[in-house]
């Protein structure tokens, strides 16, 4: 697989990482939240209750807060790719599509405490990381746009935040 030229090669790397991540039990069931050091490569922080939000640089984080009652979708698109995250209320199902034959992923959760779906997303050139709730479920996929990444959603997320991040190793020369 070495010799197979991927897309971020262009970005000065081959291969994914998860982002470093906290572990601990509560309850009995494995938790996982990024690192607080994760913050260091934030950059502007734009509020998107409504509408898009286009990346500067194909990297970014998403916080979404919705009511954990009702379906919610959330859009990660590039001219060649579009992510779907999605919360089936009825079932209690996050999906993570990301399209063709193998490109779903599936859990059950549901938000905890008073119902609040809360999602934590990170977006790079070459990944999305997905933190549910808590931490008590995650997914993490490759993710490769050809171009600029646009973010979006429907189903009228109370908060939905959207920060750049900073690259966090030069481009190459």
């Amino acid at each position: 697989m070495w010799e197979r030229n991927y897309p971020e090669a262009a970005d000065g790397f081959t291969g994914t990482m998860t982002i470093p991540r906290e572990l601990r039990i509560v309850n009995g069931q494995l938790v996982q939240k990024p690192v607080v050091e994760i913050g260091n490569i934030k950059g502007n922080k734009v509020s998107a209750t409504e509408g898009n939000y286009t990346l500067s640089d194909k990297a970014g984080e998403v916080n979404v807060v919705a009511d954990g009652r009702t379906d919610f979708e959330l859009y990660i698109a590039s001219s060649n790719v579009t992510v779907t995250i999605s919360y089936d209320a009825a079932n209690g199902k996050v999906t993570l599509d990301r399209g063709g034959s193998d490109g779903v992923r599936r859990t059950d959760w549901r938000p905890a405490g008073r119902g609040q779906l809360k999602w934590r997303i990170f977006v790079d050139a070459s990944s999305i990381e997905l933190f549910c709730g808590e931490g008590e479920v995650s997914f993490s996929s490759r993710f490769f746009p050809a171009d600029a990444v646009t973010i979006y959603q429907r189903g009228g997320a109370s908060v939905f935040k959207v920060r750049d991040i900073v690259r966090s190793m030069p481009r190459p020369t």
